[in-house]
């Protein structure tokens, strides 16, 4: 997504020429107009405190000086009002607090964040008179999303009534990966492609680049204008996630593992259900081959009568159970062996016709 962004500027008056180009000259030199007042980096911290924590604003009636000269407002960032000790004690104080800060403690504490939000509109709104104030000079500055994403690049030429300037070169590194990036591939002006040498006609030229959020990149180049110094484009820290977002989110993921705990024990209903009726299936076939196999092995039994301790006058039962009447054997046929006992029946008579039942069975 490309964003461009115009800037409106509007032409106000400084006070004091002289002061006013020595704060300009210092804040155009950082070259950074940041658009966000509440998303602040450590970065972009630092460079408040270098901003408002100077000699320049140590007591409240220097302050007062240097915003009447066209200074960040620095009484306005800790909203004193009135004069006297009174204020002079409260601003000190405010003042003290926020300049021994670290970027931990104005992140966490409500009343420095607001100093921190206050003073950004603060340096915001001084850096946009520096732009439309500023004459006979080559104006290069970057303007960082919020979502570090992506940045404009924004040429301004001030410099004479010369129309027209030329950027021969311009270089993007990626402090963060130490690469460099070519301009072409990541900025563009408007919808169009870009192309070096870029020559412009109108004095001002906006390039519109893509970024990643959490990576620093530093932007420098070479103009017939004049160099363009390095400008730092900080890196947007991904997203702490808080107390309320945790919760929030270990919520969702315990619904989410409550679906899926559902879905699984359903799977394994049916999984267990579908095994036994498989199972069922391949015992009842098992069961038929047995039975097959069964009757097949009990058409080789083999039936014979006791006679003085030995097997004599065999009687062989058929295929169909029913018994031979032939030639009594006292063994089994050939190809098979006695392969146990079945019993022994005693049919009441003489010891010769009792009958022992015994096995036989085939040696394939």
């Amino acid at each position: 997504m490309w964003l461009k962004i115009t800037v409106a500027l509007a032409a106000i008056s400084i006070c004091s020429p002289a002061a006013s180009q020595e704060i300009c000259a210092q804040l155009l030199q950082q070259g950074v107009r940041d658009v966000s007042t509440t998303d602040t980096t450590e970065a972009r911290f630092a460079l408040l405190k270098a901003s408002m924590c100077t000699t320049q604003y140590d007591t409240l009636d220097k302050a007062r000086s240097a915003s009447a000269s066209g200074g960040l407002d620095v009484v306005g960032v800790f909203g004193i009002s009135g004069s006297g000790s009174d204020a002079s004690s409260e601003y000190s104080s405010r003042y003290n607090d926020y300049c021994s800060s670290n970027y931990s403690n104005a992140s966490s504490d409500s009343t420095l964040r607001t100093y921190t939000a206050t003073a950004n509109q603060k340096l915001l709104d001084s850096f946009d008179k520096c732009v439309a104030n500023t004459s006979e000079r080559f104006i290069r500055y970057v303007e960082p999303q919020p979502d570090g994403r992506s940045f404009n690049v924004v040429f301004l030429n001030k410099i004479g009534a010369a129309s027209g300037f030329t950027v021969s070169a311009l270089t993007i590194l990626d402090t963060t990966e130490s690469n460099f990036l070519a301009a072409e591939d990541v900025c563009q002006s408007g919808t169009q492609k870009i192309s070096f040498p870029l020559r412009d006609s109108f004095n001002t030229v906006i390039l519109s680049c893509k970024k990643v959020a959490d990576h620093q990149y530093v932007v420098h180049g070479i103009s017939d204008r004049g160099p363009i110094l390095p400008i730092v484009i900080p890196a947007v820290p991904k997203p702490t996630i808080g107390l309320e977002e945790r919760v929030a989110a270990l919520d969702s993921r315990i619904s989410e593992l409550k679906t899926l705990e559902e879905q699984l024990s359903n799977k394994l209903t049916d999984s267990v259900a579908q095994l036994g009726s498989k199972i069922q299936s391949e015992s009842d076939a098992n069961l038929a081959k047995w039975d097959v196999q069964s009757t097949k092995e009990a058409n080789e039994y083999m039936f014979g009568t006791w006679a003085s301790g030995q097997i004599n006058q065999a009687r062989p039962f058929g295929d169909d159970g029913s018994r031979y009447n032939g030639k009594g054997v006292n063994f089994c046929p050939a190809g098979s062996y006695v392969s146990g006992l079945q019993g022994f029946v005693n049919n009441g008579a003489a010891t010769d016709s009792s009958e022992i039942r015994f096995w036989c069975r085939s040696i394939k």
